[in-house]
């Protein structure tokens, strides 16, 4: 399953709060079924040079949309979108580490 990152950010920053919680859940899902790696996150191209700073960037875009995302007064989970997202809280203090 392959997450757009891309479709994540604009979510959180256009503040569409419900599909942008749908789409944290996804995206918590796939890192957990990959034991933590940032696969199947776009998969756009890098210059070469880019590559060894992949990671670190995709990493600062996820958690900056997450950030712009749960730092909205008016965004809230649901009580079944909470009880997924502190399945997944680990993931999430990885991300934030």
């Amino acid at each position: 399953m392959e997450i757009s990152l891309n479709n994540f950010e604009y979510l959180c920053y256009r503040r569409d709060y419900e599909a942008a919680g749908r789409e944290l859940i996804r995206l918590l899902r796939v890192l957990d079924e990959n034991y933590g790696y940032l696969r199947g996150l776009d998969g756009w191209a890098q210059s070469a040079e880019a590559r060894p700073i992949l990671d670190e960037h995709l990493l600062v875009r996820l958690t900056s949309a997450i950030s712009s995302l749960v730092a909205d007064p008016e965004f809230t989970f649901s009580e079944q979108g909470l009880m997924q997202i502190t399945h997944f809280q680990r993931w999430i203090a990885a991300l934030f580490a």
